[in-house]
């Protein structure tokens, strides 16, 4: 029986070796890293909503093959483990254990889990810290990127096929020689989203094929981990009280916008965190001319002239640049607003030269800044 246990599951920037990669072609590495989320799993769980404040600590992740994926987690003073198995009929069983209770679940079509409370004790549920979650089997993602440096740059979607006159090459290059990075390669589809549990179970690392996007036009230094992020997806744990992002890449009205998400997801995930600014290099970032929210999508005729986020800006007029970022900043406004309130006192959110304050229940006085260079 092979056994795979993911301590903590994050990949640490500042302890991880990536000498060897450099050693590698570009297009290697890509394959690389495409290949080696195949064995990767977990439960991943978060409070739904505001949930009082309450953060989850994800402690380790256990993959045994024909048998189970279970993640551990920590709830206040107590720890708790969601698991998908198989049972004696080869089907997916889930299950929530805590001290004293055990809770059934089911995986949904997307791979969610719904839990069944239905004749558990409600008030020990509650104090063990298991109400109101939201979870997912994960299969075929990257762990935890544990980002404990102040500053990081993070260059989404690298690959040709988002800027083909490389427009943004040069700019990106500088930001990769002055800051820790990260670069983050986009995938097809979402692609293990509602796949098979017991399938993936029973075979462990399943090659799931990789839809092959042109490699970068740009030489990534092999210090600089690689790693998977489809449409801007990957999870992030923050420890800094100040954390400074910086983004090139593409695209800023979706898979930026996804993964600026992620990270303030772990941000009001940290009890100590602050402050975190995102700051937007607008000549090293492209954007497509659909937006994933109404409101950021590009005019045709202006995004036919370049799609360079720069260029997009210049060639806007007022009012559609106007609209644009009055879209951009009231998304997240509205967001944080209704669903992490219980995560700050007060919440500043600076957006190039507007400021707004935002009252919530929680204890401390947070601030995030929007920045375009």
């Amino acid at each position: 029986m092979y056994k795979s246990l993911l301590s903590s599951a994050v990949l640490f920037l500042s302890t991880l070796s990536y000498a060897s990669l450099s050693q590698d072609s570009m297009s290697e590495r890509i394959q690389k890293a495409y290949k080696d989320l195949n064995g990767k799993t977990r439960v991943w769980c978060e409070y739904f909503g505001n949930m009082q404040g309450e953060i989850l600590e994800e402690l380790e992740t256990e993959y045994i093959k024909d048998s189970h994926i279970s993640t551990v987690y920590q709830a206040k003073n107590n720890k708790f483990k969601v698991m998908v198995s198989i049972n004696d009929k080869g089907r997916e069983r889930v299950e929530l254990l805590t001290t004293g209770l055990r809770v059934e679940g089911k995986l949904k079509r997307n791979n969610s889990v719904k839990f069944n409370f239905r004749g558990v004790d409600y008030n020990l549920s509650k104090e063990r810290g298991i109400l109101n979650l939201s979870c997912a089997l994960e299969i075929a993602v990257e762990d935890t990127v544990n980002v404990d440096t102040r500053v990081l740059h993070v260059n989404v979607h690298p690959h040709e096929d988002y800027d083909l006159a490389g427009r943004t090459n040069e700019r990106t290059l500088e930001l990769l020689d002055i800051f820790p990075s990260i670069a983050l390669l986009d995938d097809y589809n979402r692609k293990a989203e509602g796949y098979d549990a017991v399938k993936y179970i029973s075979s462990k690392g399943v090659n799931f094929g990789v839809k092959k996007f042109k490699d970068p036009s740009f030489e990534i230094p092999g210090s600089i981990p690689i790693l998977v992020a489809p449409a801007g997806h990957i999870k992030y744990k923050v420890h800094n009280d100040d954390t400074i992002i910086h983004y090139s890449g593409g695209n800023h009205n979706y898979c930026i916008w996804n993964n600026t998400r992620r990270f303030i997801n772990a941000f009001f995930r940290s009890s100590t965190a602050k402050r975190i600014d995102f700051i937007y290099h607008t000549h090293a970032i492209v954007n497509q001319m659909g937006g994933i929210i109404r409101g950021i999508s590009i005019p045709r005729g202006v995004f036919w002239k370049s799609n360079l986020l720069a260029d997009i800006f210049d060639n806007m007029s007022a009012s559609q640049k106007i609209s644009y970022h009055k879209a951009y900043r009231d998304f997240f406004i509205n967001d944080l607003a209704k669903f992490k309130s219980a995560y700050f006192k007060t919440l500043t959110i600076r957006y190039q030269n507007s400021v707004h304050t935002i009252q919530g229940g929680g204890q401390l006085d947070r601030e995030i800044n929007f920045i375009y260079k």
